[in-house]
């Protein structure tokens, strides 16, 4: 799993490549990592989503759309 300071780090250094790759806008939502934090805290798409007052469908589809953006996966999807 990679820490927040680690994916801060990451989406500065890619954030050229990913401007340009969209076209020079940023596809990326402050939603989706609020999302990220909160389920970073939590480890479990039920709680966070609870507590983020959404469903754990659209918790897991938003964080699913943020991998695809980033082409890194950001939770290992079988923890145990």
């Amino acid at each position: 799993m990679l820490c927040l300071a680690d994916f801060v780090f990451y989406l500065y250094k890619g954030g050229r490549k990913a401007a340009k790759h969209h076209g020079g806008r940023n596809e990326m939502e402050l939603r989706q990592l609020q999302y990220f934090c909160q389920l970073s805290q939590c480890l479990s798409y039920r709680e966070a989503a609870q507590r983020l007052f959404i469903t754990p469908q659209a918790l897991s589809k938003s964080i699913q759309s943020l991998e695809e953006e980033l082409n890194v996966p950001l939770f290992d999807p079988n923890p145990r």
